[in-house]
């Protein structure tokens, strides 16, 4: 059994950023995204999932471009799902400004087992809602030969 823990936290950059990667051999399910401005000024931010080797563009996009307003705070309440083969990466349009803190829990992957990715669902804050796109889908099962999880997966 997994304990929920922090799993990272940082001030992104304005170029896209790893905040979280799992480990070799590691799954991770992460639950919360607490994403922050503490500036006097609105802010916008962006989530990518990445696949390892891949950069971030428009075609692994979670949650496009949001603004945050001065004093404001957003967090994303669904899971998204990571193997060591991907990774969540975020950018921010200001320096500085917002700070973002991840929140899940790590398993291991045993017996050749996969966890396959999620998507984001959706998400509130204090200043509006956001929900998924097309395509997200809220599935999360057993995985391709039956190890581990993921959408659509038989086992």
């Amino acid at each position: 059994m997994s304990t929920p823990k922090k799993l990272a936290q940082m001030t992104p950059s304005t170029d896209a950023t790893v905040l979280y990667q799992p480990t070799s051999g590691k799954g991770t399910l992460i639950t919360d995204i607490w994403v922050a401005n503490a500036t006097g000024s609105s802010a916008t931010y962006t989530f990518y999932d990445v696949d390892n080797g891949k950069s971030p563009v428009d075609g692994n996009v979670l949650i496009p471009a949001q603004a945050l307003a001065a004093g404001a705070y957003a967090v994303v309440t669904e899971s998204i799902v990571l193997t060591n083969a991907n990774g969540l990466w975020c950018k921010v349009g200001t320096a500085g400004a917002i700070t973002v803190t991840v929140y899940g829990m790590e398993y291991s992957l045993r017996g050749g087992g996969t966890f396959m990715s999620g998507r984001v669902l959706s998400s509130r804050s204090n200043s509006n809602t956001l929900s998924a796109g097309p395509g997200a889908s809220p599935e999360i099962g057993p995985g391709p030969g039956g190890g581990g999880f993921g959408p659509g997966s038989g086992g």
